[in-house]
Protein backbone atom coordinates (compact mmCIF):
# COMPACT_ATOMS: atom_id res chain seq x y z
CA UNK A 1 0.00 0.00 0.00
CA UNK A 2 2.83 1.87 1.07
CA UNK A 3 4.49 1.59 -2.69
CA UNK A 4 1.00 2.52 -4.13
CA UNK A 5 1.30 5.80 -2.61
CA UNK A 6 5.16 6.44 -3.18
CA UNK A 7 5.79 9.95 -5.67
CA UNK A 8 7.33 7.47 -7.59
CA UNK A 9 4.66 5.01 -8.11
CA UNK A 10 3.00 5.08 -11.36
CA UNK A 11 -0.55 6.51 -10.22
CA UNK A 12 0.69 8.78 -8.16
CA UNK A 13 3.45 10.21 -11.10
CA UNK A 14 -0.05 10.20 -13.62
CA UNK A 15 -1.99 12.06 -10.66
CA UNK A 16 0.35 14.35 -10.31
CA UNK A 17 0.96 14.88 -14.38
CA UNK A 18 -3.08 15.05 -14.52
CA UNK A 19 -2.64 17.86 -11.59
CA UNK A 20 -0.24 19.80 -13.55
CA UNK A 21 -2.12 19.71 -16.73
CA UNK A 22 -5.26 21.14 -14.79
CA UNK A 23 -2.77 24.05 -13.89
CA UNK A 24 -1.53 24.44 -17.00
CA UNK A 25 -4.64 24.88 -18.56
CA UNK A 26 -6.37 27.31 -16.07
CA UNK A 27 -3.26 29.30 -16.64
CA UNK A 28 -3.56 29.33 -20.56
CA UNK A 29 -7.34 30.73 -20.19
CA UNK A 30 -6.40 32.94 -17.55
CA UNK A 31 -3.69 34.67 -19.14
CA UNK A 32 -5.40 34.49 -22.81
CA UNK A 33 -8.40 36.30 -21.56
CA UNK A 34 -7.35 39.58 -23.32
CA UNK A 35 -7.41 37.88 -26.77
CA UNK A 36 -4.13 39.44 -27.90
CA UNK A 37 -2.35 37.68 -25.48
CA UNK A 38 -3.20 34.11 -26.73
CA UNK A 39 -0.29 33.27 -28.62
CA UNK A 40 1.93 34.15 -25.64
CA UNK A 41 -0.21 31.81 -23.36
CA UNK A 42 -0.43 29.05 -26.15
CA UNK A 43 3.63 29.42 -26.26
CA UNK A 44 3.62 29.03 -22.62
CA UNK A 45 1.57 26.05 -22.12
CA UNK A 46 3.96 24.82 -24.79
CA UNK A 47 7.12 25.07 -23.20
CA UNK A 48 5.22 23.49 -19.60
CA UNK A 49 3.72 20.56 -21.09
CA UNK A 50 6.54 19.62 -22.71
CA UNK A 51 8.24 19.46 -19.61
CA UNK A 52 5.59 17.29 -18.22
CA UNK A 53 5.81 15.17 -20.90
CA UNK A 54 9.12 14.63 -20.33
CA UNK A 55 8.73 14.39 -16.76
CA UNK A 56 11.04 17.26 -15.45
CA UNK A 57 8.35 19.66 -14.61
CA UNK A 58 9.31 22.25 -11.85
CA UNK A 59 6.95 24.62 -10.53
CA UNK A 60 4.05 25.04 -12.90
CA UNK A 61 3.60 29.34 -12.25
CA UNK A 62 7.16 30.63 -12.29
CA UNK A 63 7.62 28.59 -15.32
CA UNK A 64 4.39 29.42 -17.11
CA UNK A 65 5.26 32.74 -16.42
CA UNK A 66 8.38 32.89 -17.19
CA UNK A 67 8.23 31.34 -20.55
CA UNK A 68 5.14 34.13 -21.26
CA UNK A 69 7.14 36.65 -20.16
CA UNK A 70 9.76 35.64 -22.53
CA UNK A 71 8.12 34.69 -25.60
CA UNK A 72 5.29 37.41 -25.02
CA UNK A 73 6.26 39.95 -28.01
CA UNK A 74 6.87 37.28 -31.01
CA UNK A 75 4.22 35.11 -29.46
CA UNK A 76 2.04 37.90 -29.89
CA UNK A 77 3.32 39.05 -33.23
CA UNK A 78 2.35 35.50 -34.41
CA UNK A 79 -0.96 34.86 -32.90
CA UNK A 80 -2.39 38.08 -34.61
CA UNK A 81 -1.03 36.93 -37.84
CA UNK A 82 -2.30 33.67 -37.47
CA UNK A 83 -5.46 34.49 -36.56
CA UNK A 84 -5.70 36.85 -39.16
CA UNK A 85 -5.46 34.21 -41.46
CA UNK A 86 -7.60 32.11 -39.71
CA UNK A 87 -10.46 34.25 -39.61
CA UNK A 88 -9.85 35.34 -43.68
CA UNK A 89 -9.94 31.93 -44.55
CA UNK A 90 -13.20 31.12 -42.08
CA UNK A 91 -14.98 34.10 -44.10
CA UNK A 92 -14.89 32.91 -47.24
CA UNK A 93 -16.25 30.15 -46.51
CA UNK A 94 -19.37 32.08 -46.49
CA UNK A 95 -18.70 34.70 -49.27
CA UNK A 96 -17.86 31.93 -51.43
CA UNK A 97 -20.92 30.94 -51.30
CA UNK A 98 -22.94 33.90 -52.99
CA UNK A 99 -19.76 34.87 -55.79
CA UNK A 100 -19.42 31.27 -56.91
CA UNK A 101 -21.72 28.44 -58.01
CA UNK A 102 -22.66 25.39 -56.94
CA UNK A 103 -20.15 23.27 -58.78
CA UNK A 104 -17.49 26.09 -58.54
CA UNK A 105 -17.95 26.17 -55.21
CA UNK A 106 -17.14 22.26 -53.94
CA UNK A 107 -13.89 22.86 -55.36
CA UNK A 108 -13.23 26.31 -54.40
CA UNK A 109 -14.51 24.37 -50.44
CA UNK A 110 -11.59 21.57 -50.64
CA UNK A 111 -9.03 24.28 -51.68
CA UNK A 112 -10.29 26.12 -48.05
CA UNK A 113 -10.62 23.21 -46.06
CA UNK A 114 -6.86 22.29 -47.33
CA UNK A 115 -5.89 25.97 -46.88
CA UNK A 116 -7.56 25.87 -43.34
CA UNK A 117 -5.36 22.50 -42.49
CA UNK A 118 -2.15 23.65 -43.41
CA UNK A 119 -2.68 27.47 -41.79
CA UNK A 120 -3.45 25.42 -38.24
CA UNK A 121 -0.69 22.67 -38.97
CA UNK A 122 2.05 25.28 -39.50
CA UNK A 123 0.67 27.42 -36.47
CA UNK A 124 1.24 24.39 -34.12
CA UNK A 125 4.91 24.17 -35.43
CA UNK A 126 5.46 27.45 -35.09
CA UNK A 127 4.37 28.13 -31.30
CA UNK A 128 6.56 24.79 -30.64
CA UNK A 129 9.42 27.23 -32.53
CA UNK A 130 8.87 30.03 -30.74
CA UNK A 131 8.50 28.16 -27.00
CA UNK A 132 12.27 26.04 -27.58
CA UNK A 133 14.16 28.04 -29.84
CA UNK A 134 15.58 31.36 -30.30
CA UNK A 135 15.06 33.18 -33.46
CA UNK A 136 13.58 35.36 -35.73
CA UNK A 137 9.52 35.27 -36.72
CA UNK A 138 9.99 34.96 -40.39
CA UNK A 139 13.05 32.16 -39.40
CA UNK A 140 9.99 30.56 -37.15
CA UNK A 141 7.88 30.78 -39.86
CA UNK A 142 9.75 29.58 -42.80
CA UNK A 143 11.03 26.64 -40.16
CA UNK A 144 7.38 25.80 -39.45
CA UNK A 145 6.17 25.69 -42.81
CA UNK A 146 9.30 23.40 -44.32
CA UNK A 147 8.20 21.11 -40.99
CA UNK A 148 4.46 21.01 -42.15
CA UNK A 149 5.71 19.73 -45.43
CA UNK A 150 8.57 17.24 -44.83
CA UNK A 151 6.34 15.83 -42.07
CA UNK A 152 2.84 15.90 -44.00
CA UNK A 153 1.02 13.25 -42.22
CA UNK A 154 1.91 13.87 -39.26
CA UNK A 155 1.02 17.52 -39.80
CA UNK A 156 -2.47 16.18 -40.82
CA UNK A 157 -2.95 14.88 -37.63
CA UNK A 158 -1.77 18.04 -35.62
CA UNK A 159 -4.29 20.02 -37.38
CA UNK A 160 -6.87 17.55 -37.00
CA UNK A 161 -6.02 17.66 -33.21
CA UNK A 162 -5.84 20.98 -32.38
CA UNK A 163 -8.55 21.85 -34.63
CA UNK A 164 -10.85 19.66 -32.14
CA UNK A 165 -12.49 22.60 -29.94
CA UNK A 166 -12.86 24.92 -32.92
CA UNK A 167 -14.64 22.75 -35.14
CA UNK A 168 -16.71 21.38 -31.99
CA UNK A 169 -17.83 24.86 -31.00
CA UNK A 170 -18.50 25.95 -34.95
CA UNK A 171 -20.30 22.72 -36.18
CA UNK A 172 -21.34 20.79 -33.06
CA UNK A 173 -22.06 23.50 -30.12
CA UNK A 174 -24.39 21.28 -27.68
CA UNK A 175 -21.26 18.88 -27.77
CA UNK A 176 -18.86 21.21 -27.12
CA UNK A 177 -20.94 22.73 -24.14
CA UNK A 178 -21.22 19.17 -22.67
CA UNK A 179 -17.86 18.73 -22.35
CA UNK A 180 -17.24 22.32 -21.91
CA UNK A 181 -16.02 21.35 -18.38
CA UNK A 182 -13.30 18.86 -19.49
CA UNK A 183 -11.88 22.54 -22.08
CA UNK A 184 -12.11 24.70 -19.12
CA UNK A 185 -10.89 21.35 -16.46
CA UNK A 186 -7.91 20.03 -18.80
CA UNK A 187 -8.45 19.89 -22.40
CA UNK A 188 -6.67 22.85 -23.97
CA UNK A 189 -3.37 21.43 -22.10
CA UNK A 190 -4.24 18.11 -22.82
CA UNK A 191 -3.90 18.78 -26.65
CA UNK A 192 -0.49 20.63 -26.47
CA UNK A 193 0.84 17.65 -23.96
CA UNK A 194 -0.04 15.15 -27.04
CA UNK A 195 1.10 17.73 -29.56
CA UNK A 196 4.88 16.89 -27.85
CA UNK A 197 4.41 14.08 -27.43
CA UNK A 198 3.78 13.58 -31.34
CA UNK A 199 6.52 15.59 -32.10
CA UNK A 200 9.29 14.99 -29.63
CA UNK A 201 10.65 12.31 -32.39
CA UNK A 202 11.05 15.24 -35.15
CA UNK A 203 12.44 17.62 -32.12
CA UNK A 204 14.89 15.32 -31.47
CA UNK A 205 15.91 14.76 -35.12
CA UNK A 206 16.45 18.30 -35.47
CA UNK A 207 18.80 18.15 -32.44
CA UNK A 208 20.46 15.55 -32.67
CA UNK A 209 20.83 15.11 -36.54
CA UNK A 210 22.01 11.13 -37.61
CA UNK A 211 25.79 11.43 -38.05
CA UNK A 212 26.38 10.09 -41.83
Amino acid sequence: MNRLFSQESPMMRFLNAFADLIAVNLLMILFSLPIVTVGAAVTAGCRVTRDIAGDCVGKIIPSFWQAFRENFRQATVFWIVHLAVLLGLSYNFYLFQFLLDESHYKWMLVLLILALVAAVGIGVYGYMLISRYRNGLAAHLKNATLLFLNYLPLSVLLAGLNAIPAVLFVFSPRIFLETFVAWVGFGFALILLLDNLMLKRVFAILENPPKN
